[in-house]
């Protein structure tokens, strides 16, 4: 008798995934970049040898954010599918997983002004107002016109200053916005006192 070996084909069990957003930094819960990777393949396999795929990936979620570090999209990895139920046939397998994504809503803001005694009348002057709707973390600014010091003057019916109002500034910096903003200032009103003169007739 002559013994001749035969070589067993050898094949592997591959992964793949699709779903990802391409060109994008993503990130985990906490903030941190990551860049997920598909799991190792398995060499060396033959035909009805049986295997075990990834355990570790699946539920795995990633997050986008916005310009302003805001989670504007998840992607969760599903359950591997594995066409060959962990046992090897003829041919290497592919493993193949889906991110699925869903939509995350960013919180907005808004900013609203606020004075106390404010001039009346023909001394009216308009409180600032802004439209803006401001993503969570956007910066912001704070109305320039009306700053520390501010006034206007009142004046009497011969049009002599008769006292002024002063605005104290407002009570809230520039900076970035994390919920809705009131911003607040408070007039001061002070008196002049106007002087006054007299009329006096002399003859000779």
């Amino acid at each position: 008798w002559t013994f001749a070996s035969t070589t067993v084909a050898s094949h592997q069990v591959m992964y793949r995934w699709k779903g990802l957003p391409e060109g994008v930094t993503l990130y985990d819960e906490a903030g941190n970049e990551v860049v997920p990777t598909v799991p190792e393949s398995i060499p060396g396999l033959v035909n009805n040898q049986s295997y075990d795929i990834d355990t570790t990936m699946p539920g795995t979620v990633v997050y986008t954010h916005d310009e302003y570090g805001n989670k504007n999209a998840s992607y969760t990895l599903g359950a591997w599918n594995d066409p060959g139920n962990g046992k090897m046939g003829n041919a290497d397998i592919i493993v193949n997983g889906v991110w699925t994504s869903a939509e995350i809503t960013v919180p907005t803001h808004h900013i609203t002004y606020e004075w106390k005694n404010a001039p009346t009348g023909k001394y009216a002057q308009t409180l600032p107002t802004d439209t803006k709707v401001y993503k969570h973390n956007a910066p912001y600014a704070v109305d320039a016109k009306y700053i520390n010091g501010y006034t206007v003057s009142t004046h009497d019916e011969y049009g002599n200053v008769n006292g002024s109002y002063t605005f104290g500034g407002w009570d809230t910096a520039a900076g970035t916005i994390t919920s809705d903003l009131i911003i607040k200032g408070t007039w001061t009103f002070a008196s002049t006192t106007v002087a006054s003169h007299q009329v006096m007739y002399r003859w000779k």
